[in-house]
């Protein structure tokens, strides 16, 4: 395993960060999305978007909510994952090349 110094040491503690606080906040709407929105659409409250919920389960939401699981889903995971792909490009392959691994 190559040591992590300097700026590789803060790039990837920096991922791991926002890998983490992506998939928790994921997690957590797919969660509260299955156990709190309805099943069919509420057009008095607002809730007439469908969404995927855990277990693939389709519920109905506002606007915001949409809006918010769409965020998440596209914009944030596209960001984790070019991280990720700059992460191995830039530090890590570089880092084996040094030391003689690759």
């Amino acid at each position: 395993m190559i040591p992590l110094k300097g700026i590789r040491r803060t790039a990837s503690i920096l991922l791991l960060v926002v890998a983490s606080i992506t998939f928790g906040a994921r997690i957590c709407t797919v969660l509260y999305f299955w156990g709190w929105m309805p099943r069919s659409p509420q057009p008095q409250t607002g809730r007439i978007y469908p969404a995927t919920a855990a277990y693939n389960t389709l519920v109905y939401v506002t606007a915001g909510q949409l809006r918010w699981e769409n965020f998440l889903e596209h914009y944030m995971m596209t960001i984790v994952g070019v991280g990720v792909v700059l992460f191995v490009i830039f530090i890590l392959l570089p880092a084996a090349r040094r030391a003689g691994q690759w």
